[in-house]
């Protein structure tokens, strides 16, 4: 079964996800003149066309105890910039604190909850996947199970509870149900990672939205953590940028969680990877440290998934100076993903799959590029590992080149040709697209932009031109993904015709019987070899000595109809028609009669 093509709809921002999957993210303690006409698209994976946006949560309410002592509050957990895990921006978040001396007496609690208008609750079905994005800070992972995930329905106001001694909460939110799906045990077994974190499940029950809670650990240690969204998938109802980079992650992996806790490597301002800066200048800078047994990383989300073929295109440069080749790039590391899954195997600095070239106008600047043949829709790029790595590296880009659509054979009548062709031969010509992806529209343009609707069939996988002069044609064909604003790709595609020699003219001659006929072509010309038959359409010429064929003498007797055929000595382009000869024969005069008269 396919998957749809998808675009998140948050309570925040867009991307595909699969069920029960998770990613990482930052780390903050906090917070063609071509003569080849059949053009091949690669096959798309997914048979459905429907593009998918996220819908985000929209709402949310928090729940705060407090510890009062002498009817005063003296330690509570709270929740800053509250409306930033509801405002559709990925790179913002709200956050939980915990303070250092609550020592297991406080929680505090973040609801993000669907709705129809604003403010109703909207009921989401069982079965429906859901995901949370929030950060794993390093001072998490000592305390795993301060953390708390699930869902949630009946959010209703809570008033202000106090109490002289022991604890109360603060006005504010709170659930009629809630399921616990996950902890922080949970959490980090599955991501051996630190930074921002996307976990999708399945709940097994009728929901209003999920839940994030931080409970005080039982040691003096201050925690935080950050919320940035929650969201389910939905039909999009227009078209979408595709291609768009929607969301970035970074933070730091390691294989075990004594690695991960003292790794030191970082990412700098991860955003710049994705800011469509046009000149180069702003970057995310990678630093491995010094802990060689972690390595980090930035994973850059796109809306929807490729077609097999799309490439991934990163401008790199090392801040040390000097030319960079692939040998420097030992540890670096491409890996594709569609949702949490790999797609196809990771790519490393083997020339054989990796490209690396100078960016145009730049002396240390490098694009970086890498053909993927499945379909994927984030690129994960990790550092480190191993001690030879490169320790720092800028990256100023990353994005995603849609594959332009193959060239294959010319065919005429079916049949493949290669060009260019004569005049006389285009009526069967036609340009098709073949391996053609199931979610692309065709559309056929003139080199003048100019769309061409004539001629076109099969819903824009064939295109057959009428031509009817010689001369060089170019046409294009563009392959634009159903849904998508941005997602389009053309292929020029190019026609020689060459002119044919003129019709020749061939004087009529009268001849006596018993006597030949010469027949002259009078519009000869240079480069032209001419062939004489017996029949408007045979195909046996008839001999004839003379240089060129320029004449032809007949044998007797002579009446008859003749035909000459010119062809190009160049180019091998035959006239349009034979031309026509006529050999009149008339008889010769009678023997005079000589009568004698006598003179008068």
């Amino acid at each position: 079964m396919h998957t749809p093509l998808q675009k998140r709809a948050y309570a925040h921002i867009n991307q595909k996800t699969i069920s029960s999957s998770m990613r990482f993210g930052r780390v903050t303690s906090c917070t063609l003149l071509l003569l080849l006409f059949t053009v091949i698209i690669i096959g798309e994976v997914h048979g459905q066309c429907t593009r998918q946006i996220r819908k985000y949560a929209d709402f949310q309410g928090k729940y705060e105890t407090v510890l009062y002592a002498l009817g005063l509050p003296v330690l509570y957990g709270s929740v800053t910039n509250d409306n930033y895990a509801t405002d559709n921006n990925p790179a913002t978040a709200s956050t939980l604190n915990m303070p250092l001396t609550a020592l297991g007496l406080a929680s505090v609690t973040q609801f993000l909850q669907f709705t129809s208008n604003g403010t109703t609750a909207q009921s989401i079905a069982t079965g429906t996947p859901v995901t949370v994005k929030f950060t794993v800070p390093t001072s998490l992972l000592g305390v795993l199970n301060s953390i708390e995930i699930g869902t949630f329905s009946g959010l209703h106001t809570v008033a202000q509870q106090t109490a002289f001694i022991g604890l109360g909460n603060n006005a504010g939110y709170d659930a009629t149900t809630k399921t616990q799906y996950y902890t922080g045990t949970t959490v980090v077994d599955a991501l051996n990672a630190a930074g921002e974190v996307e976990l999708t499940f399945t709940p097994a029950e009728i929901y209003n939205g999920v839940y994030v809670k931080l409970n005080a650990p039982l040691v003096s240690l201050a925690l935080s953590t950050n919320v940035f969204h929650a969201y389910i998938m939905q039909d999009a109802t227009g078209n979408i940028g595709c291609d768009d980079r929607i969301d970035v992650l970074s933070g730091v992996k390691g294989n075990v969680l004594a690695n991960l806790a003292s790794a030191t490597g970082s990412v700098t301002n991860p955003w710049n990877a994705v800011d469509n800066d046009p000149t180069y200048t702003t970057y995310a800078l990678m630093s491995t440290g010094v802990q060689v047994l972690s390595n980090v990383f930035e994973t850059v989300i796109f809306q929807t998934p490729s077609v097999a073929g799309d490439s991934v295109s990163i401008v790199v440069q090392n801040p040390g100076g000097g030319l960079l080749d692939l040998s420097l790039l030992t540890g670096f590391t491409i890996q594709p993903y569609l949702g949490n899954t790999t797609a196809g195997p990771a790519i490393t600095n083997n020339p054989t799959f990796l490209s690396l070239r100078l960016l145009p106008g730049s002396a240390d600047k490098y694009i970086v590029t890498a053909a993927v043949n499945t379909p994927f829709d984030r690129i994960e790029i990790t550092m480190g590992g191993v001690a030879s790595a490169l320790a720092n590296l800028r990256i100023y880009d990353i994005s995603r080149i849609r594959h332009v659509p193959a060239t294959s054979t010319l065919t005429v009548n079916g049949i493949p040709a290669t060009g260019p062709l004569c005049l006389n031969q285009t009526a069967g010509l036609q340009f098709s697209v073949t391996n053609n992806e199931s979610c692309a529209i065709y559309t056929w343009y003139d080199a003048g932009n100019n769309q061409l609707t004539t001629g076109v069939s099969n819903g824009g996988l064939s295109y057959a031109p009428t031509i009817t002069t010689a001369g060089t044609y170019e046409y294009y064909v563009k392959a634009s993904r159903q849904g998508c604003t941005n997602s389009t790709a053309q292929t020029p595609v190019a026609i020689t015709v060459l002119s044919l020699p003129d019709v020749p003219v061939i004087p009529p001659v009268i001849v006596c019987i018993d006597q030949a006929a010469t027949l002259t072509i009078s519009n000869a010309a240079t480069g032209v070899q001419y062939a004489w038959y017996s029949t408007a359409l045979g195909t046996t010429a008839l001999s004839n000595t003379v240089t060129n064929g320029i004449s032809y003498t007949t044998g007797i007797p002579a009446a008859a109809i003749y035909y000459a055929e010119a062809t190009n000595t160049s180019t091998g382009c035959t006239s349009s028609s034979r031309g026509t000869g006529n050999v009149t024969v008339t008889p010769k005069p009678g023997m005079p009669t000589l009568s004698i008269l006598p003179h008068p």
